[in-house]
C-alpha cells in the first residue's frame, strides 16, 4: 500500500535489470532502517507504479492511475537529480508529465527521500 499514492495497493517494476538490482538494494536498506548508502540510479532506468483501489474486502478491486519515473541525461532538472514525472489514467491516458504543472506534487513528494536520490525504494 501506497500513502503517497492515495493509499492504493501498488505494484512497482523497474528497468533495466541493473536499475531494478540498485532498487531491491536500496529498499533493503530503507527496510533495515538504513539512513546512508543508497546508489543512484543509472540514466534509462523507469519505474512504473501500477495502482489499484481496494475493495471493501481489502483486496485489489479497481485498476488506478499508473505512475512514471524515469532518469533523464544530467542538466534535465538538476534540483530533481534529473527524475522525469508522469502518471496516466489506468487506460494510458496521459494526465501529467515532465516536473511541472500536473506533476510538481510528484517531485516535491520524492524530496522527501533526497538521501534515497528521490526514490523510496520500498518492497513491502
Amino acid at each position: 500500500m501506497s500513502a503517497s499514492h492515495s493509499n492504493r495497493l501498488v505494484v512497482t517494476y523497474v528497468y533495466p535489470p541493473k536499475a531494478a538490482a540498485i532498487y531491491r538494494a536500496n529498499a533493503k536498506l530503507v527496510r533495515t532502517n538504513k539512513s546512508a548508502g543508497f546508489s543512484d540510479y543509472p540514466v534509462g532506468t523507469l519505474i512504473a507504479k501500477e495502482s489499484f483501489e481496494r475493495g471493501a474486502d481489502g483486496a485489489p478491486d479497481r485498476r488506478g492511475p499508473v505512475f512514471f519515473m524515469r532518469k533523464e541525461k544530467a542538466g534535465y532538472d538538476p534540483s530533481g537529480e534529473n527524475w522525469r514525472y508522469a502518471f496516466t489514467q489506468a487506460d494510458f491516458s496521459l494526465i501529467g508529465e515532465g516536473v511541472k504543472d500536473n506533476v510538481e506534487f510528484c517531485k516535491a513528494c520524492h524530496a522527501a527521500v533526497r538521501a534515497r536520490h528521490f526514490v523510496y525504494a520500498q518492497d513491502r
